[in-house]
């Protein structure tokens, strides 16, 4: 899983912050001892909180709707968000003038 996702971690120990894109891969970095922070990238919806929340990962919003299940969802702990703003692919990301 993740083209040697956790080696590559342990050979970087001070960088600030590694990028996944799923949940699973969070994890595994998490497992595998890294303690460093996370920015888990992928769409996720309001059944991923709880562990988001928990174990510290950072995630970005990517539309309206995951906004909406972080406001509603009720948490331990809060979650750090990285707004993703679309800037013309107009493939993923938050519309500037909706915000």
């Amino acid at each position: 899983m993740g083209h040697g996702l956790l080696e590559t971690a342990r050979t970087l120990p001070d960088a600030d912050a590694f990028g996944v894109a799923r949940l699973e891969e969070a994890l595994r970095l998490r497992a595998g001892g890294i303690t460093n922070l996370y920015c888990y990238s992928r769409l996720f919806d309001a059944r991923d909180l709880p562990t988001i929340s928990a174990q510290h990962f950072h995630t970005a919003v990517h539309n309206e709707e995951q906004l909406a299940a972080l406001e509603e969802a009720s948490l331990d702990e809060p979650v750090t968000v990285w707004m993703k703003l679309d800037t013309g692919m107009h493939r993923l990301g938050v519309r500037p003038e909706t915000g």
